[in-house]
Parts: C-alpha cells; structure tokens; sequence
C-alpha cells in the first residue's frame, strides 16, 4: 500500500483481505470516506502537513535511521500526529503549532483522525468544517514578521511568527515573486515595499497600490 492511500476503514478491509481498492470485497467508498477527504485536505491546506505524518523517537538512544511505524499502520490505529501521537515518539520541530488553529477546528481535525479512525460516523460534516473555518478565518490578524504573507489568530499568544519558525525548521528561504503582486493584500505590498527589493519589483507594487486607491 502506498502511504497516501490512508482512509482507515478502507486500509483495514484491504489488510483483512491482503487485497487492494480493486480486488477488496464489501463496502468501501461511502460519505465518511468523503468526509475523511475532505478533513485530509483542509489539513494539508493550513497546516501543510500529513495528519498521520511520521513523528520522531524521543530516546536519545534511537538511531536516526529506524522510523515510526508506516503511515497505514498509523491511520489504522487512529495516531493522530496532534493528539494521539504514538507512545516513544514525539512530533516533529518542522510540524506548525496545533494552537495556531482555533479550538473548534483541532477537535474537528480530532474526530476527522483520531476518533474517526475506529467510528467514521463521527467525522465533521462540510458544513461543521465551513462554520469552523469561517470562524477562524475572521480570527486571523496580520503578522509584522519577516514573512510578508504571514497570519496568525488573534488568541495566539506566542512571542514569536509560528509560520516563521516552521520556515526555520525546513530552511526555506524567502521569496518575492513579481506574479503575485495582483493577488497580495495591502499589508502584504505595504510591508514588501520595506524590505530588501529591487526598484523594478518596488515600482511594480507601487503601481498596484496606486491603482487599487484610484
């Protein structure tokens, strides 16, 4: 199995049966297999992280080359890498806070993959993740980080730019792309015109703020 075919309930009947999605036998794609994609996708879209992601060892004694369990196995047991991470392991540096998502969206995201791995019936429902996201959407304050497109809940009250960080952990490097400019906010434009730009990219930006306050 590869470990982007990870709907628990799919992944046992395929294991009971040593089959694949086309040879298994019995029910297979229903509404709480859509309702597991769709949590699946919101979850990679905010967090940009898989939500059965391979954690790492806590003993210092591990070596760096024995893993966690795959990823089936994890969706199986329903480890939820925010809640219900395996005993022994820990999440990774580079995974985001679970607090930079409202309370309401993390038990969301908990039923989707945790309790939802042993009773599909208590997965959200689009309409439980649209009034969710809503919610948070409208908690979202601009961040005054070095990221330039940067945003973080108004009750996240860490001294620091989770998204920054994150961009710590896996060495990414910031990057302006020109292409965007029509697609950035305000604050987005105004900030970029106060860090290390060339004046062609600035004349551009001021050309779009000028337009956008005709």
């Amino acid at each position: 199995w590869k470990d982007m075919f990870i709907i628990p309930e799919l992944l046992k009947i395929c294991r009971e049966q040593n089959a694949n999605l086309t040879t298994a036998q019995g029910e297979t794609f229903t509404v709480y297999t859509d309702r597991f994609l769709l949590a699946y996708h919101i979850h990679k879209l905010l967090l940009g992280v898989d939500p059965y992601g391979r954690p790492k060892s806590i003993s210092k004694y591990s070596s760096s080359s024995v893993s966690a369990p795959p990823t089936n196995a994890m969706a199986i047991g329903g480890n939820y890498i925010y809640t219900n991470v395996l005993n022994g392991y820990q999440i990774p540096n580079r995974y985001p806070d679970f607090d930079v998502l409202t309370p309401t969206l993390q038990e969301l995201f908990r039923r989707a993959f945790q309790y939802g791995a042993s009773d599909p019936e208590v997965r959200p429902t689009a309409k439980e993740f649209s009034d969710a996201l809503e919610d948070y959407i409208e908690s979202l304050e601009y961040c005054e980080c070095s990221g330039w497109d940067h945003y973080l809940r108004k009750d996240y009250n860490k001294p620091y730019c989770e998204w920054c960080r994150v961009e710590h952990e896996y060495g990414q490097k910031r990057k302006f792309y020109p292409k965007n400019i029509p697609y950035m906010n305000d604050n987005e434009l105004e900030y970029c015109m106060k860090i290390d730009l060339s004046d062609h990219y600035k004349t551009l930006i001021r050309k779009e703020l000028k337009k956008r306050r005709k």
